[in-house]
């Protein structure tokens, strides 16, 4: 907020999600923004690759030898609006970032939706069975 100077232009609070907001605000509120990055690291659960800090290769170098990874297969990606072929290619890049030294179990972000073609989602858990075996 001070870096862009929202701060002439709104009210800012901050506080946490699990507490009750200041009665001084009740009524008073247009928009509330809240930026989930912040959630403790042993927390997390599947993991959506868009968000920042949540790329494969980032999570893998800052957190491989601690977490066993969980997800980051987009649904927002290849698999929803690619190719068979792109799916394919997602998949194997997500198993060989991740698969190295364990900890890692092959899951989409989210359950997916039916914007993503059959041929994907088939080509998605097939290249999953195909590459995704620790040796």
């Amino acid at each position: 907020a001070a870096k862009h100077q929202v701060e002439l232009r709104v009210d800012v609070l901050m506080g946490c999600l699990l507490e009750p907001l200041p009665a001084e605000v009740h009524g008073k509120i247009d928009a509330v923004v809240s930026n989930p990055p912040y959630v403790p690291s042993q927390e997390l659960d599947t993991l959506q690759p868009e968000a920042r800090d949540m790329s494969p290769a980032y999570l893998k170098k800052r957190h491989g030898n601690r977490l066993a990874f969980h997800g980051a297969l987009s649904t927002a990606g290849p698999v929803a609006f690619g190719t068979a072929e792109e799916t394919v290619r997602n998949v194997r890049e997500t198993l060989e970032t991740f698969m190295p030294g364990g900890g890692y179990a092959f899951a989409p972000t989210h359950a997916l939706q039916d914007n993503s073609p059959t041929e994907n989602v088939v080509a998605m858990y097939e290249a999953a069975r195909r590459y995704g075996h620790y040796r």
